[in-house]
């Protein structure tokens, strides 16, 4: 079946769709519709399905099964046409009109749609953009070097002394309230990082000084994060300790910088080290750049964006919030009540968001095709290529893996890229420079 599809904006961010289908297919689908139609219908002096052709037609009216035809054709086409305009539409709204359906010609149907907003662009060349200047410090690499150390640590078993601030112990719990056992109360060799605050607050201070094998209570009051019936009540844990360790940090020396990397040396380790941080800056310089010109460029802009494009996603986003805390016992409210806000705030927020990332999006489109911003099949190509690459995969694999429209999304990837790269291209550094970023 061969279908043209074009769209109109009417007015604001609503428009008409209208879909053309071939003469041929429009013919072949009205003698499936009268065949499968004239099979239900009665008619005097006849059986059932056996009264001829032109009796059912005069009878009922070629008009009839044009419409059963018509149904037919807009049920199997219509979400296709919106796909061939899924840059200019939003939604489908409904309201299918018949324009043109007659036998012999092309069948013409219109649906009612929602568009996506029209921009107009203010100015969007020349923006400010932040003034970076990039170093790394000594302190930078040291801290480096501890998180690689402390990545690298070991467990050593200590069982000539008592529990100490630091330690990493192994103990038994069961906990009661009112003498009662409660849910989430007890545990088997549960692992706790004294001094790191993952348990109820109290808790890890009354392990401390108490040695392996010996039992002992702890005595705490349930958080207000506990189920209603819970929160806030005392609750007595009997617990036995069964293992001590501490964490064995290994020195930053030349071994060292042998074991967690290609290097001979630790100053060779750290000159890498100060390097991957100083790229890891200017990948964050140049997002910053970015954030800057994108907004300035929406701000400029007057776009209007429909309710419609921004309600269901912050309902998903809730309801997937809620999904999360499920496994916790609190509900959405709840959450929002711990956090100091309320559910409608937290929609506000979303929706906040969501309206700027539309508008930044569309802004951005808007500035392509006014600036003739492409991506070549070349480029296209290339960028498969590099992503196949990263992810260790043949580029074979990785084209077999892409979604219907994969490619044509790392197409709209590169243009965004591309525009993005024009925008501070043409953006003025301001002339003051932030606090130097060390």
């Amino acid at each position: 079946m061969s279908i043209s599809v074009s769209v109109k904006r009417v007015a604001d961010n609503n428009g008409v769709m209208t879909v053309e289908v071939d003469a041929d297919s429009f013919a072949k689908q009205y003698e499936r519709s009268f065949v499968e139609e004239s099979r239900k219908l009665n008619v005097h002096g006849f059986r059932r399905g056996r009264a001829p052709r032109h009796v059912i037609e005069r009878l009922y009216g070629i008009g009839y099964f044009i419409g059963k035809a018509v149904q037919a054709i807009a049920e199997a086409t219509y979400e296709d046409a919106a796909q061939e305009c899924r840059d200019s539409i939003v939604s489908l709204i409904g309201n299918v009109q018949i324009v043109q359906a007659e036998l012999g010609k092309p069948l013409i149907y219109t649906m009612d749609v929602m568009m996506y907003p029209e921009v107009k662009l203010g100015q969007y060349k020349g923006l400010q953009i932040p003034r970076i200047e990039l170093s790394v410090s000594e302190e930078e690499v040291n801290q480096e070097i501890e998180n690689q150390r402390k990545q690298n640590s070991r467990l050593i078993n200590v069982d000539d002394r008592p529990v100490q601030e630091g330690d990493t112990v192994h103990i038994d719990l069961d906990g009661k309230v009112d003498g009662e056992p409660f849910e989430g109360g007890k545990a088997e060799n549960q692992t706790v990082e004294i001094g790191r605050k993952t348990m109820v607050p109290g808790f890890e201070e009354q392990i401390i000084g108490h040695s392996i094998g010996e039992e002992f209570t702890v005595n705490v009051t349930l958080p207000d994060h506990y189920p209603e019936e819970l929160k806030g009540k005392d609750a007595v844990f009997t617990c036995k300790v069964n293992q001590i360790q501490i964490r064995e940090i290994p020195e930053a020396n030349d071994e060292f910088a042998q074991d967690v990397s290609e290097f001979d040396s630790i100053a060779e380790y750290r000159d890498s080290l100060k390097a991957k941080i100083l790229e890891a800056k200017e990948r964050d310089a140049e997002t910053q750049k970015q954030m800057a010109v994108v907004a300035g460029a929406v701000l400029n802009a007057e776009i209007d964006i429909p309710d419609v494009m921004v309600d269901h996603y912050v309902e998903s986003q809730i309801k997937q919030l809620d999904q999360q805390l499920q496994a916790s016992g609190i509900t959405a409210e709840k959450y929002a009540e711990m956090i100091g806000t309320d559910l409608d705030k937290i929609k506000a927020d979303i929706a906040k968001q969501r309206r700027y990332d539309i508008s930044a999006e569309l802004v951005l489109g808007e500035i392509a095709a006014v600036e003739n911003i492409t991506a070549s099949d070349e480029e296209v190509d290339k960028e498969i290529e590099e992503v196949a690459s990263a992810q260790h995969m043949s580029r074979e694999n990785f084209e077999s893996q892409l979604s219907e429209n994969g490619r044509e999304q790392i197409r709209e990837r590169l243009i965004r890229r591309k525009t993005l790269d024009f925008l501070v291209e043409n953006a003025v550094v301001e002339e003051s420079a932030p606090a130097e970023q060390a």
